[in-house]
């Protein structure tokens, strides 16, 4: 038995008719699932954005913070080298120790003052 195009178009139609409603349904209900869990990664997305942001704005401000109280060292370690120990005050002397005490090698010859 052959099947002809009129024939296979009746059968088509019929299918379409019996299960078409069914097919429908499924492809209705399998898209609002499919739009549900887009719409729930999205906001998964968007929560996600809003903490990293968040936590942007924290290291920043904390960025900020630190790089102040570094300046505001830098200027307090300036102000102390140029008001309280200006770069033109002469070098301190220094008292060298060196040879202020008689040497055994030295034996008559001493360094020391004589009381004489």
């Amino acid at each position: 038995m052959r099947i002809g195009l009129v024939e296979f178009l009746l059968i088509l139609a019929i299918a379409s008719l019996t299960v078409g409603p069914r097919v429908a349904l499924f492809v209705d209900r399998w898209m609002r699932r499919a739009n549900r869990a887009n719409a729930m990664a999205a906001r998964r997305r968007a929560e996600y954005a809003a903490q990293m942001a968040a936590e942007r704005d924290a290291m920043l401000k904390r960025f900020r913070t630190a790089s102040t109280v570094f300046g505001v060292g830098i200027l307090l370690a300036l102000v102390y080298a140029l008001v309280f120990r200006p770069i033109d005050t002469p070098p301190q002397a220094y008292t060298c120790l060196l040879y202020t005490s008689p040497s055994p090698r030295d034996g008559l010859l001493s360094r020391m003052p004589s009381s004489a």
